[in-house]
């Protein structure tokens, strides 16, 4: 039955004008609806006409609980929502009814009926009105309701088994000058319990009853993500002034800390749920990013707050204490609480193998459970390794040192057995002797479609990936709570399966044995951006399982120790990647500037490849995974890094004023793993390299699926390569000027060493010069903070009156290019032309001495001859006269 909203009244239906807060008429970024017709696109997400949105169900749950609605005792499903006018010309005669498709108790297939054809979805309620017209953007709310199962020989859904059953709302409707039509359906799941079939007519009730006390409870672990989209940038070292500084690329971090901020909000989902059900604490584990910790404690700590704006740089002045708070409140949590680092910015861990940093490794590897001890004073619980895409390579394992002996908690879907099969959930021992809890990828893909940034995830079935933002938040929240229930729904149809029939095989599609229960890891995405009303609610829906005696706490701690299989497994990524051709790949466009050739020491492809996925024929999963990170950028990270290592083996530590050294350079690599950061890599689109508009020649604008995400990792990789120019070209060589005249042979060579940023470096001159002049080199020298150093080079030369050439650049204490090399022409003064002066010299000091010593001897002879020493005048005999003292003398 069709039931208006109240206050909507049948007059009210004839709607004439947009309403003021008209929801979306097409998912973002979707194709043309001519587009999306053509290729058939189920659900649509740019219906030419109407645009149907589900906003709530009820009940969420259908376990006949008390106060829920009934019809004779019957519960009653009511679907709310909002049908939009999505094209400019008027509707009219806007009919609805509410369809339902075959339930299941399979996980594996609960979503796979939300991009089913409208045909499947056979059992139907009738057509009744909606609104007589609709004009263009304009909207109206609908509420249908019907029963469980047959109430008053009305229509109903018609469910006597328990079950995940999906619900379909279909609009019809006549567009201007056309005829009546399916104009645009929506989708949403419907758990139903034993409990809510009880009591319907022809239940045997003790039968329903007895699925639900016999089934074994699921051990449940929830992995809880504190996690935030990367925003801190790369700048220059000393760019924003001599001291430290947050500098971020928005302010949604700031948003996010603080009163109503989603990082904010899920602390208050976790304490608020926790309040109810004191158990659930012991199955929640908090997963949290320790670049988030570091960017959150130099906030607190009083560093200054610089966010990007449209048009110029914003100085925030008032960060500090919310960031405090925030910390203080998960300080709390954290204490309480199993704990376990992510990945640092989301990064992906087979891109950061591919780079074969050294320091990107340490920064996966040991360095966050460091951060994690530093900032919230806890000791991380396990050592467990928690890839963010879900899924990892062995050649990653082996290349990064920390992940050898750890742990790997990876989707059931990247793991296979000897006969390449999915194995259950649970613990499993890997050929190389590891052990890897796999979790359910259909559960995992549900939580990731929630939120305000939906993602068909790497580890995610192929045939369950469509346009999510045809499906309204509200209605993927729900999807993902029916997923949650799902494995309970399968423990207790196998439980009633096998008390019917103990010899039954009832393995299901994972190969489970008979009895026993699903072990229940839930893995939301890192970063979860779903609001603090709709955590909770997913929250309470476990505690009321574990209330209901369906699951059972579990630690992370106790999941990772439990015995693995017998039979090892082995990671493989070959059922990621999606038939699609290698030319689509989305690379980065090449940059003129890097067209004269690699830098020193550029990635080898071959070497790069090797460490990421591989389709099924061997093909790097980058070839048809629109969110895979392409083997440009990781080349590019690579060099990037030999830079920012160089930097940092510059720094000179034995001044006591490089102490600060590590606040400027730690940003630098932190931009690195941003740029490999999985994050919305998987947003947007159907989740498929191929979409709409591609153009290989611009990967940037296409495909749909990560557009943003590859966006993002090309100004990150930008700005993290211009930082580092500006770094390395604020140290430089200053020479006396283009032409240094030597005076001498020997005369010294004077030059400055000039370091613009905010720490002291230890340098070292390379000098380059002609045969016949030698330079004597100072060897290691310390340059202060913003500040010079005058150096006098010993210079030799045996030429003379030429110019000669020599070639000079600052360098790193082990050979490592710092500055721009500078080039000087030396006029040398030449030893020819000194012995030359020296002898023309000698020549006129004798003949001045000759001159002098002829002018005394006639002054003897002539008596005029004083000795200046005595002041007596010569006789001409020989003799010697009285000294004369001048006029008045006696």
């Amino acid at each position: 039955m069709l039931t208006p909203v109240a206050g909507i009244t049948a007059a009210q239906s004839i709607v004439g004008a947009p309403s003021a807060a008209a929801a979306p008429t097409a998912a973002p970024g979707a194709p043309e609806p001519q587009t999306a017709a053509a290729l058939d696109l189920v659900p649509n997400p740019a219906p030419a006409h109407a645009r149907v949105s589900i906003d709530e169900i009820t009940p969420q749950v259908a376990d006949g609980a008390p106060g829920s609605d009934a019809i004779n005792g019957i519960p009653l499903v009511t679907v709310r929502g909002t049908v939009t006018n999505a094209s400019d010309e008027e509707i009219s005669d806007l009919t609805l009814r509410l369809q339902r498709g075959p339930g299941t108790s399979q996980p594996s297939q609960v979503r796979t009926a939300l991009s089913a054809p409208e045909q499947d979805f056979e059992t139907a309620g009738p057509f009744e009105p909606l609104a007589d017209t609709l004009a263009p953007g304009a909207e109206v709310p609908f509420e249908v309701k019907m029963p469980l199962a047959d109430a008053n020989d009305g229509p109903s859904l018609r469910i006597d088994q328990p079950g995940v059953y999906p619900l379909l709302v279909n609009v019809n409707g006549t567009p201007a000058g056309g005829d009546a039509a399916r104009l645009d359906d929506a989708r949403v799941l419907l758990p139903v319990m034993p409990s809510a079939l009880q009591l319907l007519p022809g239940a045997d009730g003790s039968e329903l009853s007895s699925r639900a006390e016999t089934s074994p409870a699921s051990d449940v672990t929830v992995v809880y993500p504190i996690a935030a989209a990367p925003t801190r940038r790369a700048i220059s070292p000393g760019l924003d002034g001599p001291a430290p500084t947050v500098h971020l690329t928005d302010d949604s971090l700031l948003t996010s800390l603080g009163d109503g901020g989603r990082l904010n909000g899920l602390l208050d989902a976790l304490e608020n749920a926790e309040q109810s059900d004191e158990e659930l604490s012991t199955a929640v584990c908090l997963a949290i990013d320790p670049e988030l910790l570091r960017t959150a404690a130099d906030i607190a700590a009083g560093y200054e707050v610089i966010v990007d704006g449209p048009e110029e740089a914003q100085r925030i002045s008032d960060a500090a204490p919310k960031a405090s708070a925030w910390l203080d409140r998960l300080r709390d949590l954290a204490a309480d609480h199993c704990t376990v680092p992510l990945p640092p910015n989301q990064a992906d861990l087979d891109a950061v193998a591919a780079t074969q940093s050294d320091a990107l490794a340490s920064a996966v590897g040991d360095g966050p459970a460091n951060e994690l001890t530093r900032v919230l004073g806890v000791e991380s619980t396990t050592d467990a390794v928690i890839p963010t895409s879900g899924t990892i390579t062995q050649q990653t394992v082996d290349q990064i040192p920390a992940l050898r002996d750890s742990p790997l908690v990876v989707a059931s879907s990247a793991v296979s057995t000897p006969d390449s099969a999915i194995p259950t959930s649970g613990v499993h021992r890997l050929e190389s002797g590891q052990h890897a809890l796999a979790y359910d990828p259909y559960l995992a893909s549900s939580l990731a479609a929630t939120g305000a940034i939906a993602e068909n995830p790497r580890y995610s079935s192929a045939n369950q990936r469509y346009w999510l933002e045809s499906d309204s938040p509200a209605a993927r929240l729900q999807s993902a709570r029916a997923s949650l229930l799902a494995p309970v729904l399968a423990n207790m149809s196998e439980a009633a399966t096998t008390e019917a029939d103990p010899t039954s095989d009832t393995a299901d599609e994972a190969g489970e044995d008979s009895g026993e229960p699903r072990k229940l890891l839930v893995m939301p995405p890192a970063v979860w951006t779903l609001d603090d009303a709709g955590v909770q609610s997913l929250l309470d829906t476990v505690s009321g399982q574990i209330e209901a005696g369906n699951m059972r706490p579990l630690s992370l701690g106790d999941a990772l120790a439990q015995a693995p299989d017998d039979d090892p497994v082995r990671l493989d990524s070959t059922r990621q990647g999606l038939p699609i051709t290698p030319d689509t790949l989305g690379r980065e466009p090449a940059r003129e500037e890097d067209a004269e050739g690699p830098a020193s020491g550029a990635s080898d492809p071959g070497e790069v490849e090797r460490f990421l996925p591989t389709d099924a024929s061997g093909q790097p999963i980058a070839d048809s995974d629109p969110g895979a990170i392409d083997i440009d950028t990781i080349s590019r990270v690579r060099d990037a890094m030999v830079r920012v290592s160089t930097l940092r083996h510059v720094v000179d530590t034995s001044d006591p004023t490089a102490n600060t050294a590590p606040a400027f350079i730690d940003p630098l690599r932190s931009e690195a793993l941003r740029t490999l950061s999985t994050t919305a890599r998987r947003a947007g689109g159907d989740g498929s390299i191929e979409s709409n508009g591609f153009d290989a020649d611009d990967p940037l604008a296409g495909p749909d699926t990560g557009r943003t995400a590859r966006q993002a990792s090309a100004d990150s990789l930008d700005r993290l390569e211009n930082a580092l120019d500006n770094a390395f070209e604020s140290i430089s060589l200053i020479p006396p000027g283009a032409v240094y005249t030597m005076a001498s042979p020997n005369s010294p060579l004077l030059l400055v060493a000039r370091n613009g940023m905010p720490f002291p470096v230890r340098v070292a001159v390379q000098i380059d010069t002609p045969p016949g002049i030698t330079v004597e080199n100072q060897g290691i020298i310390s340059v202060p903070a913003s500040g010079s150093r005058t150096m006098q080079l010993p210079t030799d030369s045996d030429q003379s009156g030429t110019r000669a050439g020599i070639t000079m650049q600052l360098v790193s204490p082990d050979g490592v290019a710092l500055s721009e090399p500078i080039d000087i022409e030396v006029q040398t003064g030449g030893s020819r032309l000194a012995w030359l002066f020296m002898f023309v010299a000698g020549i006129a000091a004798a003949v001045l001495m000759f001159r002098r010593f002829l002018t005394v001897r006639r002054a003897k002879a002539d008596g005029t001859w004083e000795d200046p020493s005595t002041g007596y005048t010569s006789e001409p005999d020989g003799g010697r006269a009285e000294p004369s003292h001048g006029e008045g003398s006696k």
